[in-house]
């Protein structure tokens, strides 16, 4: 069993990924350039996060890897 408060983590930076796709979608379309770096920055940041969690913990079994 995964560990929760990892998966939990997860579905939170997922879902704050999402808002930032929306928002850089609302902003591509209005015009907006200031908002649309800010989303797109914002999505690059969710992704390197996300990225790092899942290079260092192992869902599946709970382990961590300290590099």
């Amino acid at each position: 069993m995964a560990h929760q408060y990892s998966v939990e983590i997860h579905n939170y930076l997922t879902d704050r990924l999402n808002d930032a796709k929306e928002k850089l979608k609302e902003a591509a379309i209005s015009g907006a350039d200031d908002a649309v770096k800010k989303a797109a920055g914002r999505i690059e940041a969710l992704n390197r996060l996300r990225t790092m969690m899942t290079e260092k913990f192992d869902l599946t079994n709970r382990k961590y890897f300290h590099k």
